[in-house]
This record gives C-alpha cells, sequence and structure tokens, in this order.
C-alpha cells in the first residue's frame, strides 16, 4: 500500500479488506482520489460488521458518505447468496459471512466537472472544487456529499 502513490493512476482498484481494520481502510479510501484517473471505479470486499445486518447496513451508509467527501459516488448492488449450512462451516473457526445477500460496493471517481462542491472548479484555486480531488485536503470537511 506504501508504493501505491508512485504506481501511476489506475482505471480501477479492487481492495481485499479481509483482516484489515477500519483504520486501515480508511486510510486506503483517503489515497483513492490521487490513485485513480478521473471516472475511475473502486471496490472492495464488504465484510465489516458481518456479524449484524444493522450494523453492516450502517458501514455501507458510513462508507458511501466517507467516499462522497472525497470525490467518489458510491452504490452498493445488492446480490442475493447462500450461506453455508451448519455443514459447511464444520472445521472453520469463525463463521465470516452469514447473510443471505451481499452489498457490493461500486465506487466512480468523479470527473473533474463533476466535483460535488458548491463553486465551480475554476472559480477559486485552491478552493473547494479542488479539495474535492485532493486526498486528505484540509478543505475535503467542507466539500458537500
Amino acid at each position: 500500500q506504501k508504493a501505491l502513490p508512485r504506481l501511476g493512476l489506475y482505471d480501477a482498484i479492487f481492495y481485499d479488506t479481509f483482516g484489515e481494520g477500519v483504520a486501515e481502510f480508511d486510510a486506503f479510501c483517503a489515497v483513492l482520489p490521487a490513485l485513480l484517473r478521473p471516472g475511475g471505479r473502486f471496490s472492495f470486499f464488504n465484510g465489516f460488521c458481518a456479524h449484524s445486518a444493522r450494523l453492516h447496513t450502517s458501514f455501507a451508509m458510513r462508507t458511501s458518505a466517507c467516499l462522497g467527501v472525497l470525490g467518489l459516488r458510491c452504490r452498493f448492488q445488492l446480490v442475493p447468496c447462500e450461506p453455508p449450512g451448519e455443514e459447511g462451516w464444520r472445521g472453520v473457526s469463525g463463521r465470516y459471512w452469514t447473510f443471505d445477500s451481499y452489498m457490493l460496493p461500486v465506487a466512480t471517481l468523479d470527473e473533474p466537472s463533476e466535483c460535488r462542491a458548491d463553486t465551480p472548479p475554476d472559480a477559486e484555486p485552491g478552493g473547494r472544487a479542488e479539495a474535492a480531488r485532493r486526498p486528505n485536503g484540509a478543505d475535503n470537511a467542507r466539500v458537500a456529499a
């Protein structure tokens, strides 16, 4: 992950979050605008809070809002799945998925002209629209999600 910024821009990135915590996930997401080409896509293994449907959905909403601040529009496609029955979990130390559907995240980096700021991109250099495209920018909190 430390080498990613030196590798250029990507059309798409998939991040396997299995075994990662929320802090690592947030740190990776913070650099996404610098890694993706405009219009580039991002997805990840959405296994956070897999023990509770309510918390899992809440984390998905949180993720969508956080990515929105960074200039990524995130949607979740509901994919039906059939978790293994009792026999399928035999010998597995932890059940990592028990829901009957999976919320597949797909985020797209806004084109520069689509940044959801309240000022046009060329209105003020270094302003809100530019901050929406800049990872970890101090002004990112002021960008409308």
